[in-house]
């Protein structure tokens, strides 16, 4: 995988286990273990090996195992990038006209919340500062 086509919001270090096994495999590992350290076993065989070649697949796994035999990786929690994709997610609906309620309900947000997320937008900020300029 290339570099360039990760997402800028996730850590350094879900980056570069995304660089052996894959955004996806990565991602899984997240959702699995985020906030933990993970150990990658030597060698496929063995039952941790087995486990976590049925949570990434064979192909991952291996990959995982060549880069990190034996060693304990930290798998980041990425709550500032599912945030950021739950707001991007908020935007997106709202701009296809999902009342604010509905968002708040279906995400167990606040309105508030939503209505801040939406003023965040990079639309709003541009509006914002422009407005900011016409008091000079």
């Amino acid at each position: 995988m290339d570099a360039a086509r990760l997402p800028a919001t996730l850590p350094d270090s879900l980056r570069e286990i995304a660089l052996h096994c894959g955004l996806d495999a990565a991602l899984r590992l997240v959702v699995a273990h985020g906030g933990t350290e993970l150990f990658i076993p030597i060698r496929r065989g063995c039952a941790s090996g087995d486990v976590l070649a049925e949570l990434l697949g064979e192909d991952a796994a291996g990959a995982l195992i060549r880069a990190y035999p034996g060693h304990r990786i930290p798998i980041p929690r990425c709550a500032q990038a599912w945030r950021d994709q739950r707001n991007q997610t908020i935007i997106e609906a709202y701009d296809q006209g999902v009342p604010v309620r509905t968002l708040a309900q279906n995400h167990r947000l606040t309105t508030r919340q939503i209505r801040s997320i939406l003023s965040c937008t990079p639309e709003a900020e541009s509006v914002q500062l422009a407005q900011q300029l016409t008091l000079f």
